[in-house]
């Protein structure tokens, strides 16, 4: 429902004759009765941004997800932070700001290519959520994500419903395989979209150990899985893999996919 609310207030937007105001270098038109004070941390909004010859330079219904702003991360003082702090759930507003500006209220720096124009921005307020909402809402996010990889790569993968990870067996013992503590593996770590995180160098196994706290979690669990001469691919959730910071070459939030083989049983 909330998703149609936006296209229509979108579509609404690019309609409305009202007369802009302005605050700041910000001319505007907001759409909205006012919203009280409230403690929210994360703002999802749908936005249309376009330069003055109307070419669209970012569109959230293009990449099909919501524009996700931390308010920490933002200035504060900027006058287009100011309207977005007023828009309740629902309501919407358009804008028209200089390039520097714009980029500058939402935490970062202008291209060089847009640096100098005007852009024209269009907002609809989707949710205002606390850290434990935001946390939720990743969270579906993720499992929706997970899903979606695992239908489009045609895995025939089994849910770990305590962990939130698919995993496959793609090679299996035959013979009886008897537990082990350490083990000599292969294995890699990519993210959904096919980039390497990390891997096992050639003729250098990882020394697997099932008592490593200093494993990732989803690792530990899914090499936990494996008996000898056995291999195994999974999709691991981000509070088991790099949580929600993530590192240089994964992002926040985001699930990755893991290859393991089982070479050499250690103890």
């Amino acid at each position: 429902m909330r998703t149609l609310i936006a296209i229509l207030m979108l579509g609404l937007l690019a309609c409305s004759e009202q007369s802009s105001e302005q605050l700041g270098g910000t001319s505007y038109q907001l759409y909205s009765e006012g919203c009280k004070s409230q403690q929210t941390v994360y703002w999802l909004m749908d936005m249309q941004v376009s330069n003055s010859a109307d070419s669209i330079i970012f569109n959230t219904k293009k990449i099909g997800r919501k524009l996700e702003l931390e308010f920490a991360a933002t200035d504060s003082n900027a006058s287009f932070i100011q309207l977005l702090a007023m828009l309740c759930p629902g309501d919407s507003m358009q804008a028209e700001l200089s390039a520097d500006s714009f980029y500058r209220s939402m935490g970062g720096m202008a291209p060089a290519n847009v640096r100098d124009q005007t852009l024209h921005v269009k907002v609809v307020m989707v949710d205002r959520l606390d850290e434990l909402q935001y946390m939720a809402h990743k969270r579906l996010y993720e499992k929706e994500q997970m899903a979606n990889y695992i239908e489009r790569f045609r895995w025939n993968a089994q849910l770990d419903s305590s962990s939130g990870i698919y995993y496959e067996k793609l090679k299996t013992a035959r013979a009886f395989a008897p537990p082990f503590k350490k083990a000599k593996m292969k294995y890699l770590v990519k993210t959904l979209s096919d980039q390497l995180v990390t891997y096992s160098k050639e003729g250098e196994p990882m020394v697997f150990d099932k008592e490593d706290k200093d494993l990732l979690p989803g690792l530990r669990f899914v090499g936990s899985l494996l008996h000898s001469n056995e291999s195994i691919r999974a999709v691991i959730p981000s509070h088991q893999a790099y949580g929600p910071k993530g590192n240089e070459r994964v992002k926040g939030h985001q699930p990755v996919v893991v290859e393991m083989e089982l070479i050499e049983i250690i103890e």
